[in-house]
This record gives C-alpha cells, sequence and structure tokens, in this order.
C-alpha cells in the first residue's frame, strides 16, 4: 500500500494463512509515489510493484526475493493507479489512465522488454479495473463519460466499449474473478454504499 508519507508498505502472509504482525516500510529502493500501487506475481516470490510518480509518470518496480532495482520508468504520464495483470505464465499486461483520458496498454513477458504503448479507443473517466483469464481473454471496466459502468473486452481483439445502465458518479470500479469466465464488480455509490 502507499502509506501517508508517500511511501510502500508490505505485510505478508505464511503458507499457514498467518499474517506479519508488523508493516515493513521499503526504504532505500522505493522512492516517493503519487499513487497506490498495483501487484502482480509471476512466482511465488517474484513480483512486479507500478505506480504513478509523484510527477504522473508510470514507474515500476520488481521484487525476485529481493528488491531489483528502483523506480524504472516506463514513459508517459497517467492519472491514478494503474491495474496490473498476469495474464498467462510470465507475461505481464499493464492498463493506465493517461491524460488523454483513454487506457493504454504495455506488456512483456518476464525476462524481455516492455513493447511499446498500446492505446485503446475508448474516452473514460477513471482509472480501470482489469480481469482476465488468458492473454486472448481481457476485461476492463470503467467510468463512462456519462458517468456509467463501462466495459471493454479483448478476445484475440479490442470490442468496441459496452455502456452499462449502472450509474457511477465518482470513484473507479473494483473486478475479481473468482473462476475463469467470471466477473465480479464493486462501485461506490455517493451515498457510501458499496
Amino acid at each position: 500500500v502507499t502509506g501517508t508519507d508517500g511511501a510502500i508498505w508490505w505485510r505478508s502472509m505464511n503458507p499457514s494463512e498467518e499474517w506479519t504482525t508488523e508493516w515493513d516500510r521499503v526504504d532505500d529502493v522505493l522512492s516517493s509515489v503519487g499513487s497506490g500501487v498495483s501487484v502482480t506475481g509471476v512466482l511465488p516470490d517474484h513480483w512486479f510493484v507500478f505506480a504513478a510518480a509523484a510527477s504522473g509518470e508510470l514507474v515500476y518496480a520488481e521484487y525476485d526475493g529481493g528488491w531489483m532495482h528502483r523506480w524504472e520508468n516506463l514513459g508517459g504520464t497517467v492519472v491514478g493507479t494503474p491495474a496490473a495483470l498476469l495474464s498467462e505464465e510470465g507475461r505481464v499486461d499493464l492498463y493506465a489512465l493517461g491524460t488523454d483520458n483513454r487506457i493504454w496498454q504495455r506488456w512483456m513477458h518476464s525476462g524481455t522488454i516492455w513493447q511499446p504503448p498500446a492505446f485503446l479507443s475508448s474516452s473514460v473517466r477513471s482509472e480501470p479495473a482489469v480481469i482476465g483469464w488468458t492473454f486472448s481473454y481481457v476485461n476492463i471496466f470503467t467510468r463512462s463519460p456519462s458517468n456509467t459502468l463501462q466495459h471493454e473486452m479483448y478476445q484475440t481483439y479490442w470490442t468496441e466499449p459496452m455502456t452499462t445502465a449502472f450509474p457511477m458518479p465518482e470513484g473507479k470500479p473494483s473486478a475479481v474473478s473468482r473462476y475463469p469466465g467470471s466477473a465480479d464488480i464493486f462501485v461506490k455509490q455517493p451515498d457510501g454504499i458499496l
């Protein structure tokens, strides 16, 4: 998580499902960030952390039994928290809201270079929530320009955005897939009800 000091803090759960007792501050590796963080793992002790820097650049750090490096700049300027997805073994897909109000994507296979950004066609009003089951089946949920829940899907190509009638006057959605083919979407309403 991002702390009030702008640093990254983390806790872990061991195989017997017990949380560590204290939050650890990631010192001397990750400088202050300007957003929440998104994390995806490629192996049990190997993961990537993504965020927007305080200046808005999209950045990431890699943990492989220990922090590999300080924040690496992926280029571009983003708004809010990016969304990361492990779409197949070793492949990391990253989605973020650009300053042009479009979602853009970058991806890499573990151990290779990041591919150039691919801009999606939609205009949105929130950071994305992303779920997927393979690299060829991805779902993105955002807040549409008309303040309703918007859904885009990738199945070998991106579909046109589908706007639902579900009102979403503020905030961003969260999404989880409990099994292949499922999607549970969470949205906070102005009255605070989820």
